[in-house]
C-alpha cells in the first residue's frame, strides 16, 4: 500500500548499538550486534552485569537465542569491554577473537584463552556475515575497528576518542603518536569504502555516540588528530614552565584549557593520557 516501507530482505544484515548504563545515566558502554540471517556476531561484552541486563533484555525483544551468536569480537582488552567474556562463554559456545597484542590481557581478565588472534586486515565470516578488522593502535595497542561492508557500518569500540567524554574530561589514549595514524589510516578508509556510520563504545564528546555520513565521520576523524595535537602543543608549554612537572599537574593544565568541562565525574582516567604526553615527550 502506499508509504509502507519496502520489506526486509530475510538476508539482510541488521546492525544494532547495544548501550549498557554505565558511571551515570549520560555514559554508557557500547556494543554491536550484527545480526544475520542463520547466526549472529557480537562485538564487545561491556561489563560482567551487563549480560544478563542489557544483553539479555536485548535478546529476549527480539526472541534470539543465546546459541544463535557464533562469534564474539572484543576491540580491546580494557575490563570495561572484555568482563561479559565468561559468562557469555557459557550462553552462547561462540568463537572468541581479540588482536593479538590484547591476548594476554584477555586471558586474565576472561579466564580463557581466546579461541583466534586478530591481525589487521583479516576477514572473520560465517553464514552471510563477513566483517573486517582494522588495526588501530593508540588507546591501546590491541584496539581494533570493525568493518561490516554491506552497512558500512565501522564500529570503533575506543580507537576513536574525539574530545573524549564528559566524565572522563580528555581523549583516553596511551600513545598519540601511534592514535594520530589511527585517526588518519581511519580517515583513508572512508575514502576508499563504503564508510556510512561510525559507532563508538562510548559517547565521546561533541557526539552522542553515533555519526552517520562520510562528511560527518571525515571531520570527527580529523577532530581526534587536532585533539592530540592540541595536547602536545598544551605539554609543550607546560613543560618548558615546569621541566620537573608531572602527570598530575599536566592532567590539570590540559583538564583546564582542553577539556571543555568543569568537574569530570570520573577525573582519574585523564592521567592516563597525561603521562602517555610525557613518555612521547621523552619524560
Amino acid at each position: 500500500s502506499r508509504g509502507k516501507p519496502p520489506a526486509e530482505r530475510p538476508d539482510m544484515i541488521r546492525i544494532h548499538y547495544i548501550k549498557h548504563p554505565w558511571h551515570g545515566p549520560d555514559f554508557w558502554t557500547g556494543m554491536l550486534f550484527i545480526e544475520g540471517p542463520e547466526t549472529h556476531f557480537l562485538v564487545d561484552t561491556a561489563v560482567k552485569e551487563a549480560v544478563d541486563t542489557t544483553i539479555a533484555d536485548f535478546l529476549r525483544k527480539r526472541n534470539i537465542p543465546w546459541k544463535s551468536i557464533s562469534k564474539i569480537i572484543n576491540t580491546h582488552s580494557h575490563s570495561d569491554h572484555v568482563e561479559g567474556n565468561s559468562r557469555l562463554r557459557e550462553l552462547t559456545g561462540a568463537e572468541f577473537s581479540i588482536h593479538r597484542n590484547g591476548a594476554e590481557e584477555f586471558r586474565a581478565i576472561s579466564g580463557f584463552r581466546p579461541d583466534r588472534e586478530l591481525e589487521d586486515g583479516c576477514i572473520l565470516e560465517q553464514d552471510g556475515i563477513s566483517v573486517r578488522i582494522i588495526h588501530t593502535p593508540g588507546h591501546s595497542a590491541d584496539s581494533v575497528c570493525i568493518f561490516e561492508p554491506e552497512t558500512g557500518t565501522l564500529f570503533s569500540g575506543d580507537s576513536v576518542q574525539a574530545q573524549g567524554s564528559p566524565n572522563i574530561g580528555l581523549a583516553l589514549y596511551a600513545d598519540p603518536e601511534a592514535y594520530c595514524k589511527s585517526m588518519r589510516k581511519l580517515r583513508r578508509l572512508c575514502e576508499t569504502d563504503n564508510v556510512q556510520r561510525l559507532i563508538l563504545g562510548h559517547p565521546e564528546r561533541p557526539s552522542c555516540g553515533e555519526l552517520a555520513g562520510k562528511q560527518e565521520i571525515s571531520a570527527f576523524l580529523e577532530l581526534s588528530e587536532q585533539t592530540v595535537q592540541e595536547y602536545c602543543r598544551v605539554t609543550d608549554d607546560f613543560l618548558r614552565e615546569n621541566p620537573e612537572g608531572g602527570h598530575e599537574q599536566l592532567r590539570d593544565r590540559l583538564l583546564q584549557l582542553c577539556g571543555g568541562i568543569a568537574a569530570p565525574a570520573w577525573p582519574e582516567l585523564s592521567y592516563y593520557t597525561a603521562a602517555a604526553h610525557l613518555k612521547h615527550a621523552g619524560r
